[in-house]
This record gives structure tokens, C-alpha cells and sequence, in this order.
């Protein structure tokens, strides 16, 4: 395998330029299609998501465990009440596993169920909106689509799906990158209860379980691909294509950085029709390290359009 000298980095703008119906807003209705209690349960738990769910990713990491463990609190009956029965040892925390239960593992099922649904672009429905690729480059995706590999031929060696790819059998990683203190290693007892409620402790490890599996381990998943980034050290420019640079994904941006040449020049792509987005992209790669004389920004339409179609 040559050593490539361009990285592209391709975000989920890049399917939806091909018109995939890939945004979050198209899992939401999905979700409330499929499920609808659980997609109340985002509205209500995780209102940092967004109306379009644009933002459901790191909403996961606020979600509002002070306020679960509040609501919870009333079925914290004493052990000495007159209506305790075998049932008040549990309502604590089967009242969090209620809701902790749907935002993790079943929104993950649903996204994977959705995922899956999508159907592949292929090389003749892109040609219309086709971005000319160099084909012996390094693409890192944060795409779970097989997009590259079936509009563009990238072959499969040349890719790196982060967080998994439809069709391989691989997880499909969706979450935040909030690292929190787990609960269960703060006190819950007092000076006349040293040993406190067990109840409450295992409450504090269900909501435990929650943020440790909506998380993205990025530095464990970036410490498994030695092999990707040790290739980058020839790179002279890196090109994103359809991905917002959210803080969620800056230690791969990090790990990348690190490995680049220090003159590597980016191009950082926006939306046209939001223009906006072309300083949040500055903004965000000069936070970063990456000097502003080094970036370059541009939108996928007119990349598209500059590029050579058959006669």
C-alpha cells in the first residue's frame, strides 16, 4: 500500500450531499415511528438534543441524574412503613431503569435497526453529486455507511470506520464523551447510617451502567488503530468532508494532529446554506492548534461541481 499524502476526513454531510436520509432528524422520526416512548423519553431527559436530535450525541453525556435520582426518591419508602411489601425493596431503582433503560440500550437497538435501513448509494446515483476523491489517500469515517466503498470504489483497507460500518458485524458506536465520576464511589451513608441505603447504591450503579454505555472510548479506540495513524506522517493536506469538528471527536482531531507534518494544510468543509458554519469551522481547527494560515474552507456543492463528468 502506498503512503498517502492526503487524509480525508468525511463526516456525515458527506452522505448527506448524496441525499441519504442519514441526519438525526430522519432517526428521530424513525424513532417515533418504531418507539415512540422512547423518543418522549428524549424529549423529556435529553432536551440538550435538539429538536432535530442534532445534538443527541452529546446530549446523552447531560443527562440530568440529580434530577432522575430526585424524581426516584418517592419510592424510597422506610423499612418500617405500614404499606412496605417485598416490592418497595426495588421501586427505587426499577423507577431509574425505567428511563435510563430506553435512552441507553434501546436507543442504541433502534439506531442500529435504522442504520442498517439505509440504503446503499451506489456509483451510478452519485454521479450527479460526485466529489472527486483521491483514491490512494487515507479516509478516516465517522460514517456507519458503506458510502465510499460503493459510490467512489475506495477500496476497504484504504478506510477507517471510528465507529463502526453497517454490514461488517461490528458495533455500532454511539454516545457521548463526557468521562464522569461513577456515582457509586460517593458516600451514601451518614454518621448514624455509616453503611446508608443499599437501594440507593444500586440505583447509583444503574445510572452508572448508563453513562458507561452511552460513552465513546475514543482514546481506547484510537489506542487499537497504531497501525492508521502511524501512515500520516507523509500527509500534506487533510480534507473534511461533511463533519462539524464537534468536541465530542477532538481526541481523534488530536491523535491526528499529532502524526501530521506541521505545515499539513486543511480544508474544512460547510454547508452552503448555512454560511455560518464556515467560521465554526475555523473556530474550531484554530482551537485545536491548526494556525489560520493553514486553513482553507469550502462547500461540497461547489467541490461537486468542479469536478470532471463523462460526456
Amino acid at each position: 500500500m502506498t503512503t498517502p499524502t492526503i487524509l480525508y476526513i468525511v463526516g456525515n454531510g458527506f452522505d448527506l450531499h448524496h441525499r441519504l436520509p442519514t441526519a438525526f432528524s430522519d432517526f428521530r422520526d424513525d424513532v417515533r415511528r418504531r418507539a415512540p416512548k422512547v423518543a418522549d423519553l428524549v424529549g423529556q431527559w435529553l432536551p440538550n438534543a435538539g429538536d432535530d436530535w442534532s445534538s443527541l450525541e452529546s446530549a446523552l453525556g447531560d443527562f440530568d441524574d440529580d434530577l432522575l435520582i430526585q424524581d426516584a426518591s418517592m419510592y424510597l419508602q422506610s423499612y418500617g412503613a405500614e404499606d412496605w411489601s417485598d416490592a418497595s425493596h426495588f421501586a427505587f431503582q426499577e423507577a431509574i431503569e425505567a428511563v435510563v433503560e430506553p435512552l441507553s440500550s434501546e436507543l442504541s437497538e433502534l439506531f442500529r435497526i435504522w442504520v442498517e435501513a439505509v440504503p446503499a448509494l451506489t456509483w451510478e446515483a452519485a454521479e450527479a453529486s460526485r466529489i472527486p476523491l483521491a483514491p490512494d489517500a487515507a479516509f478516516l469515517s465517522f460514517n456507519y455507511t458503506p458510502t465510499l466503498a460503493t459510490a467512489y470504489d475506495i477500496p476497504t483497507d484504504r478506510v477507517w470506520h471510528v465507529h463502526g460500518r453497517v454490514g461488517t458485524g461490528a458495533p455500532l458506536i454511539l454516545g457521548h464523551g463526557y468521562k464522569r465520576r461513577p456515582l457509586r464511589t460517593l458516600p451514601i451513608g451518614d454518621e448514624e447510617d455509616p453503611i446508608g441505603d443499599p437501594r440507593e447504591a444500586q440505583g447509583f450503579e444503574i445510572i452508572d451502567d448508563y453513562f458507561r454505555s452511552t460513552f465513546k472510548p475514543a482514546d481506547s479506540i484510537i489506542a487499537g488503530r497504531p497501525d492508521f495513524f502511524s501512515r500520516l506522517a507523509m500527509v500534506r493536506e487533510v480534507w473534511v468532508l461533511g463533519h462539524a469538528i464537534g468536541e465530542v471527536d477532538w481526541a481523534y482531531y488530536r491523535a491526528i494532529i499529532e502524526m501530521l507534518p506541521p505545515n499539513a494544510i486543511w480544508h474544512a468543509s460547510y454547508y452552503w446554506e448555512k454560511p455560518e458554519e464556515e467560521a465554526e469551522r475555523v473556530d474550531a481547527l484554530t482551537r485545536l492548534g491548526i494556525g489560520w494560515d493553514r486553513i482553507k474552507t469550502f462547500t461540497l456543492r461547489d467541490l461537486a461541481l468542479s469536478a470532471p463528468r463523462p460526456e
